[in-house]
């Protein structure tokens, strides 16, 4: 998400109508989240109530509903994010991470995404997660920028069980790098390397996030060449950023 970015387009939708950001334990790679972040320039912040309707199919069929946020106490209030925490602890669904969706078939439960690299406010939420035995996956970018302490602080919540995964070496807009350096600069400059330097900080990576959601079907074969997953979000805004929205 790009800061002071205007966003206009339609207006509320109901989570429990999304089929995209349902997850039903068969073959598809790509994924996509809808957004609980209420502190950004979007005209679509699910209320509570449409949070626990769409948890509640999650529950019915036995799917997996991605949720993705990015900057705890500012994109997203603290307070909201206890209570989506605590409403899915109140659905009784599981949280599940990333790394699990492409194993063993499983049953109902949420998926909390949480993009960029806030890393001292990701880490600031540390009790709160434990308070409801929740398990996100942190999609980080700009990974070889961190400093040691910011590290340290990642693999202090990869201890904890969340899951550290990548979101592009430098958070550039894939559609628009290939049309300008070709698909396979794409790949070499921004997926593999992000993938090299987790996995040389001793993180175990599986999944790649789209920056601002932006994809194409022919950047997603390639860059699950090597990954098992993708995500992608469900824009419920019109912008010119996302070449392509969710499939």
């Amino acid at each position: 998400m790009v800061a002071g970015l205007l966003l206009v387009g339609c207006g509320p939708r109901s989570v429990a109508g999304m089929d995209e950001v349902y997850f039903a334990w068969d073959q598809r790679r790509v994924l996509c989240g809808v957004t609980i972040d209420d502190g950004l320039r979007s005209n679509f912040v699910p209320s509570l109530d449409n949070l626990r309707e769409g948890m509640e199919r999650a529950r019915r069929r036995e799917e997996v509903l991605i949720f993705y946020a990015h900057e705890p106490g500012a994109g997203l209030s603290v307070e909201r994010l206890e209570s989506v925490l605590a409403l899915v602890n109140d659905v009784g669904l599981d949280f599940l991470t990333f790394d699990e969706l492409h194993g063993p078939a499983g049953g109902a439960g949420v998926a909390l995404t949480f993009d960029d690299a806030h890393i001292d406010e990701w880490h600031g939420q540390r009790a709160l997660f434990a308070a409801y035995d929740a398990r996100v996956t942190f999609f980080v970018t700009r990974i070889h920028l961190l400093s040691d302490r910011r590290l340290d602080m990642l693999h202090e919540l990869y201890a904890d069980g969340h899951a550290i995964e990548s979101h592009g070496l430098n958070h550039v807009n894939g559609p628009d790098y290939v049309q300008e350096h070709g698909l396979q600069a794409y790949i070499d400059d921004e997926v593999l390397p992000s993938l090299v330097v987790l996995r040389r900080e001793g993180f175990s990576p599986t999944t790649f996030a789209y920056p601002f959601g932006a994809r194409t079907s022919e950047i997603d074969r390639a860059v699950l060449e090597h990954v098992a997953l993708v995500r992608s979000i469900a824009w419920t805004i019109r912008t010119p950023l996302v070449a392509s929205p969710c499939p």
